[in-house]
């Protein structure tokens, strides 16, 4: 798992996201395109925070270019947040764009896969560790060795809920001034979200309750009724770990009951969401690069083109069936029409390509009659 994060660390965002966002956010319209062409060079390997912060540039980043960022980047279309910043956007991104990104989002990036492995391997460890956990816990024969083992696993483990298990286990074992070291020392060693640290409150204020009941000699079940108003405030937060502890506490005191939610899905929202991005697909469908008309045609055809902001060099090719080139047309301009003489061709049915940056961008067939 550590050489994989590795390999994602020199990857993601150029190495750095922090820097990567930084240049982002401090760019000016004239360096629009190459912020652009740094966003394309380092994916698909570009992280949600720096295409948020692409998104909200819109001063440099015109729709087409964070289009293409995220076409490049398939994982980022599947970002809720993200996709909401391209509907805030003051100059509205045309359906077909957002249909294209989309389309991305049934893929799986390579910046996926490497995260997937990494995620795989995590688990692995996690497996084996909680394997660890039990083989102790439910050792008969010989607890007190187990017991040694499991605080020195969970002393060797540095994870927030190796932490608490390891205080609540000290605790159990009698030192609760220990336990308490440990829990007070914790927002030293990790750095806590916003979420976390309104949990960690709640767990200090259950482990207070529980080493003060055990400096009496006694037991969570004989709190007072200051102890269980404080696990009625506990429970009530709803916050973390120390609110279901709470929760299980009354119960078994018969304080309070409790019935378990049921969490139903919210079909209604996936059907919205299906039905937006059906409409999107229609938009995708009805926006075309290029038309051939008339169709069927005599004498000549004419090619019409429309390209985009950074898309140039336009060029036609018309080939038959067998895939054999029969005319190579240069075009002019990000929108025209042209022109072109088809008196020589024989009846049948033909392949019009339209290129441009040397890229295939859209084919149109037509028929040829006599």
């Amino acid at each position: 798992a550590d050489s994989v994060q590795n390999i994602i660390t020199v990857l993601k965002d150029g190495g750095s996201t922090e820097d990567m966002k930084l240049e982002v956010d401090l760019s000016v319209p004239p360096e629009a395109f190459s912020i652009y062409n740094e966003l394309m060079g380092s994916s698909p390997y570009i992280s949600d925070t720096v295409m948020g912060a692409a998104i909200e540039k819109e001063d440099v980043l015109p729709n087409v270019m964070i289009r293409d960022v995220m076409v490049a980047n398939p994982h980022n279309a599947k970002n809720d947040e993200l996709m909401g910043k391209i509907e805030e956007r003051a100059d509205p991104m045309p359906d077909y764009m957002k249909a294209q990104i989309i389309e991305g989002g049934g893929l799986v990036s390579l910046f996926e896969d490497l995260q997937s492995q990494k995620s795989y391997y995590k688990q692995k460890r996690v497996n084996a560790f909680n394997a660890l956990v039990r083989q102790y816990v439910s050792d008969t024969i010989n607890p007190p060795s187990s017991t040694d083992s499991l605080m020195s696993l969970l002393q060797n483990e540095n994870s927030l809920a190796a932490k608490y298990r390891l205080a609540f286990l000290s605790g159990e074992q009698g030192d609760w001034g220990q336990g308490q070291d440990i829990l007070y020392n914790i927002p030293q060693q990790f750095s806590l979200t916003a979420g976390e640290q309104e949990n960690h409150t709640q767990v200090i204020t259950y482990s207070d309750i529980l080493a003060n009941l055990a400096q009496q000699g006694k037991t969570i079940m004989e709190a007072d009724s200051s102890q269980i108003a404080a696990l009625f405030d506990i429970e009530a937060s709803g916050v973390g770990i120390a609110s279901v502890y709470a929760r299980n506490v009354l119960l078994a005191m018969g304080e309070i009951e409790y019935d378990e939610p049921i969490l139903m899905p919210d079909f209604t929202k996936s059907s919205a969401i299906a039905d937006e991005r059906a409409e999107l697909m229609k938009a995708l469908e009805g926006h075309h690069y290029l038309e051939v008309f008339p169709n069927p045609a005599g004498d000549y055809v004419v090619i019409a083109h429309e390209l985009e902001l950074l898309q140039e060099n336009p060029y036609a090719e018309i080939r038959n069936l067998k895939g054999e080139m029969l005319k190579h047309v240069y075009l002019s301009g990000k929108q025209n029409q042209e022109t072109i003489g088809i008196k020589e061709l024989k009846p049948g049915v033909y392949i019009v390509t339209l290129f441009a940056n040397n890229k295939e961008v859209e084919s149109v067939k037509f028929t040829k009659t006599k």
